[in-house]
């Protein structure tokens, strides 16, 4: 067993989301010569108001050619109260790098996630993925919905769009999106009628948009977010447009000084993504 192969897979497990619990079996399993041996590691989690249990099953095998192991791949298993099986996806890796813990599950129940692919040449891409449920490859295995820069899918636009208080700071805007570029459901503040209301939001490539549920995790309508968005708006006559991609000059003062409204540019972050090890989701 080479001691700097099982320090680089210990290192994978950790940025892949799986902590350090399964680094004893890891190195047993290393020790003990097997051409091939898997490694089971799960947890409970509670989402949309419901506990759910998330399994992984990682898959390593020994090279034909040295004393070397690879992490090839993982399968997800997302399970519901009654533990029946909700959906399941094998994760390929390459290199022992691909989606995180967490992004798999946020895949299996149902949300987008954004990643840096290559394609066959060996090129990177950026690009949102989303299972498709409804294909599968010829092994049996869910087929992944890409939705490449040609998409025009800009998350912080749409986010713009709507009410939400922590835009207002770069620093909770840059952790939002971070959050959602892993594919989270975010929790986050409408500013409605002055009052701050909690929803919560999804990144949403697939319909250029962001999902937005309330407090009980029920999905609101378009006439709903619109009402929302409208309620947001204080009276121009104060002087300032909320969470808008300009600031006002009230109109009172410009028709006095005969000037043009001055419009400024709302900044756009972007978040690079890190996974905090210790918990598999």
């Amino acid at each position: 067993m080479e001691k700097e192969n099982l320090e680089f897979l210990k290192e994978r497990l950790y940025f892949l989301g799986f902590g350090e619990r399964l680094n004893k079996g890891l190195e047993d399993k290393m020790k003990s010569g097997a051409t091939e041996f898997k490694l089971g590691i799960d947890g409970g989690v509670e989402t949309m108001g419901k506990k759910k249990t998330i399994d992984y099953v990682l898959d390593f095998a020994k090279s034909s050619k040295q004393d070397r192991y690879f992490l090839n791949n993982y399968t997800a298993t997302l399970k519901n109260e009654n533990k029946e099986v909700e959906a399941k996806q094998k994760v390929f890796l390459n290199y022992g790098s691909g989606l995180s813990s967490r992004e798999a599950f946020n895949l299996l129940e149902g949300r987008s996630v954004h990643k840096t692919l290559k394609n066959k040449k060996g090129e990177s891409y950026e690009a949102w993925v989303k299972i498709d449920f409804n294909t599968q490859d010829k092994y049996g295995n869910n087929k992944l919905q890409p939705f490449t820069k040609g998409w025009n899918y800009d998350l912080s636009h749409q986010l713009h769009k709507h009410p939400i208080k922590e835009l207002q700071d770069s620093a909770q805007k840059d952790e939002l999106m971070r959050k959602m570029n892993k594919g989270d459901l975010a929790e986050v503040n409408f500013v409605i009628n002055s009052q701050d209301v909690k929803r919560h939001i999804a990144a949403n490539p697939a319909g250029r948009n962001i999902l937005v549920y309330d407090e009980n995790f029920q999905l609101l309508t378009k006439q709903k977010e619109a009402k929302e968005v409208q309620e947001s708006k204080p009276d121009r006559s104060a002087g300032i447009m909320f969470n808008e991609s300009r600031v006002e000059a009230s109109a009172s003062k410009e028709k006095t000084k005969g000037t043009a409204v001055d419009k400024t540019e709302a900044s756009e972050g972007t978040a690079n993504t890190k996974r905090k090890a210790g918990r598999s989701v």
